[in-house]
Order: C-alpha cells, then structure tokens, then sequence
C-alpha cells in the first residue's frame, strides 16, 4: 500500500491520500509522520509506502499575495491656483508580510509605464498645488517584503480648470478686513505705502483690495483708530555717569578694573575717555575702566565724557598708586607687660621700627621677637639692648611677640641644666621634673596663658592648641621648648 501527497499550486493545503478518505492539513509550515522506509518524488506527486515504520517531514510555506481594496475617486475636478486634496489607496497583504508605495503619474489612463513621483511612497499622495489647467493620471504600485508579485491600483484622473474667465464688477470692502469679489482672489495694499500714526498715537489709513482678474476693479475703506490714549510726553534728558571717581593701588599691583559705571539720558549716549594715561582705557561692553599694570608712585586723573543729543557730562577718576604698606601687629598685653612702637599700625618697606617693652611691677623682659604674620616661623634680626630694639621693616606684614619674666622667679637656665624638662611630640607636651604641690603655668610665644595647674606627679603631660614655642615656668623655674 502507498499514499500521495498532492499540493495545488496557489494553495496552502496538502492532501494526503492513502487509497481511502483523504486527510487534510490546512496550516503552513507544518509536519506529517507517515510508517513507511523509502520516498518515490516524481515533479507531481510525493509517494510513501507505509509499511516500513519510518518516519519524514513536508513543510509549506505560502507566498505573501497583495490585495488593492478601495481607492480614491476615479476623477477629480480641481480649479487652478486652489489645488487641494489628496489621492488614496487601501491595499493588505497576507503572512503579515510589510507593505510598500510607489506613485506615478502618466501622460494617459493606463497604470504601466509612467514616472515614479519623487518621496511619494505612502498610502496618500498629496496633489500638487503647482498644476495648471490639464489632464493628469495618477496610480500606485504597491509592493510587499516576502517575494509577493507588486500590484498596481487603478488610474485616477485629475482634471485641473482655469479660473473663472468672468471679470470681477465690483468689490465691497468691509471694516472687519473682508472683500468680496465674485469667484476672484485679492490683494491688498496701503495707500500710499504706509499707514500714519500721529504723535499722540491715533492711526490712520486707507486699505485697497484689487481683483487678481486684471480688470482692475478695486474697493478702498479708510480706517481710524479709535480707543486710543496719548502717549506721555517725555522730555529729552542729558546724559549722566555715575560710578568710581578714585582708587588706590600699591606699586606691585596687578592689572584690574573699576566697577561698571551706570550711564543713562536720552539714547544714544556715547561714553569715551576725553584725557588721562594710555594705560587706563574705557572699556564700552562692560562700562568699566581697565587699569593695566605697571604704573609707577603717581597721581593719574582720566576724565569720561558722556554725550547724546541733548549734551555732554564729564566725571574725573583719580587713580593714586602707592608704594606698598604693611602693618604691624603688637597684641595689646602680654603676660608681665606691654610693648609699644613709634609706629601706628601702617608701616611702609625699608621703615625703621624701634619697639620698647614695659614691663610691669615685678617683671623684666625676658625676649622680644620679630616674626612673618602669615607663618610665625621666620624671626626677623632685631638691635639694641634693655627694653628698647629696632628693625627695619621688610615687605611682610608683622607680629611683635614679647615674654616678661617674674624678677621673683629663678632666673631661666637652659633645659639641659635644669631638673625641669620638656619635650613636644604629636600635639602633647611632655614635662618632667615637676615638684608636687607647685602651680604649673604655660605661656605661648606671645605671652598669652596657654595651661595652668597644680602638679601632682613629678611628670604631665598637656595637649597644645597649635604649633608654636612654648615657655613652661614652674616652682621658680622656667624653661621653653618648640613644638
């Protein structure tokens, strides 16, 4: 016994025949097991002999087909210069296969040949709105992904007239902006080219609508404003500017700027530097005087003018460059005592600074020091002796450090000599030597009081504020150390 498989061309079904009742499979792709050991393909038919318990595959796979369903009307009546309007067409596929446009126009009603319109490839196609009086044939071919056959919709005819041939007789033209002129189109213009718009704010003018027929056939209508106020009358206003009129600046200087001036009047208002130093420029987009570097000890005036229609104004700026100050800072007391200096806060470079020290009742100077304000480290060479030293000023800012010793205290011996001892490690001082019972006092190198108690050990240790020397007196003895 034998069974055919027999497929028809077109279709997505296949009849398997056994000499009996046939079977049919109507989905694609699909598969059949069938007892038989060897195949016989013939280019019509499949046969299978059934007895021998093997088993093989037939698949089917149907090609994509386009369907063109309903379109645009197969004539369309247009006028010229009012082109509107679209063309259509609806089309599927089957096997979810994905559809393509193409359109074409033609010189006659046949959808073959033509020529292909460019960047038309969707289901609408617009009419173009350039076309004059004719005849023209559009179609569209669509196609599809999957090897389906392309299909190609019906001709449309598109019929473009011309304009109404009959002249416009007259046109009425309305306050609202309208015109009416039998089937024709406008256009529109001003008397005169412009309209008029008084100082106090009232408009007027005369607006013509002419047919586009050549006929020449016009409507005007006059138009006033009405409703409106009259602007305030302004007074024109000399200019003004404000801003910087001096600045100091020490020699070693770098190049800078003023502040922006304000500058108003009536516009435009011009503003230019009438007089002054080359180096001192106006500048007109951020309205400020850019001083360059460089200028030596000096007094430099520059002069702004400001200008527009009404007037002028002018402003002076004094630029003072001067050598460089720097100041020097004494606390107001010390432990012990004060110092003082012949100067009064501000010194310049190169300034000889004599300082005294006054102790108070009881106490003596014991050091006096010199140091950079900014870092504490550099000590500056001081002369003379007792309670009164000089320096000469250098080109930092200064502190005046000062400590006073008890005169009823054992004089200070150095750390080697004495029993008390002190060393500084990781923030802690560590001294030894101490006696029980004695106050403990400790003082930084301006003489302020940094620590003090009563010593119960022979040894302490204190935590410091900050890096610095430091003088440890205790039981009549002192000693210092740095950290």
């Amino acid at each position: 016994m034998s069974a055919t498989a027999t497929a028809t061309a077109g279709s997505t079904s296949i009849t398997i025949d056994f000499g009996g009742t046939p079977t049919a499979i109507s989905s694609a792709p699909f598969s059949i097991t069938i007892p038989a050991s060897t195949l016989t393909i013939s280019s019509t038919n499949l046969t299978v002999p059934v007895n021998s318990g093997a088993t093989f595959a037939i698949t089917a796979s149907a090609t994509p087909v386009i369907t063109i369903g309903t379109g645009s009307a197969a004539t369309i009546a247009l006028i010229e210069g009012s082109i509107t309007g679209s063309l259509t067409v609806a089309a599927s596929v089957t096997q979810g296969a994905t559809l393509n446009y193409h359109w074409y126009n033609n010189t006659t009603a046949v959808n073959t040949g033509g020529t292909q319109e460019s960047g038309a490839t969707g289901a609408s196609f617009t009419i173009p709105a350039t076309l004059t009086a004719g005849t023209y044939y559009y179609f569209c071919e669509v196609s599809a992904t999957g090897g389906a056959t392309s299909v190609r919709s019906s001709v449309a005819t598109v019929t473009v007239s011309a304009p109404s041939s009959v002249p416009v007789t007259s046109i009425t033209v309305t306050a609202a902006g309208g015109a009416t002129a039998t089937i024709q189109t406008v256009t529109w213009s001003v008397a005169g080219g412009s309209a008029t718009i008084s100082p106090t704010g009232l408009l007027t003018a005369t607006v013509t609508a002419t047919a586009n027929d050549g006929s020449g056939i016009s409507g005007t209508l006059a138009i006033t404003t009405t409703g409106h106020t009259t602007p305030p009358v302004t007074t024109p206003a000399t200019p003004q500017i404000t801003g910087a009129t001096s600045m100091t600046l020490p020699t070693s200087y770098a190049a800078t700027s003023t502040d922006p001036y304000t500058i108003s009047g009536t516009s435009p208002v011009t503003v230019a530097k009438t007089s002054g130093n080359a180096t001192i420029t106006w500048n007109t987009a951020t309205r400020c005087l850019d001083i360059a570097a460089g200028l030596p000890v000096g007094v430099y005036p520059v002069v702004l003018t400001a200008s527009n229609a009404v007037g002028t104004r002018s402003l002076t700026f004094m630029l003072t460059v001067t050598e460089p100050v720097y100041y020097v800072n004494i606390p107001s007391t010390f432990t012990g005592g004060k110092v003082e200096a012949n100067v009064q806060y501000l010194v310049v470079t190169g300034q000889t600074i004599t300082l005294t020290a006054i102790p108070d009742e009881r106490y003596e100077l014991m050091s006096l020091t010199v140091l950079r304000y900014d870092n504490g480290a550099t000590v500056f060479t001081l002369t003379g002796s007792g309670n009164t030293r000089t320096f000469t000023m250098p080109a930092h800012h200064i502190t005046i450090a000062a400590t006073f010793r008890d005169t009823r205290a054992t004089a200070i011996e150095d750390m080697e000599a004495n029993s008390l001892k002190a060393y500084a490690a990781n923030g802690v001082l560590y001294i030894s030597g101490l006696t029980v019972g004695e106050t403990l006092h400790i003082y930084n190198l301006f003489g302020q009081l940094v620590y003090t108690g009563i010593a119960v050990g022979d040894k302490a240790a204190i935590s410091l504020p900050e890096r610095g020397i430091y003088i440890i007196l205790s039981d009549g003895i002192s000693i210092k150390t740095i950290y």
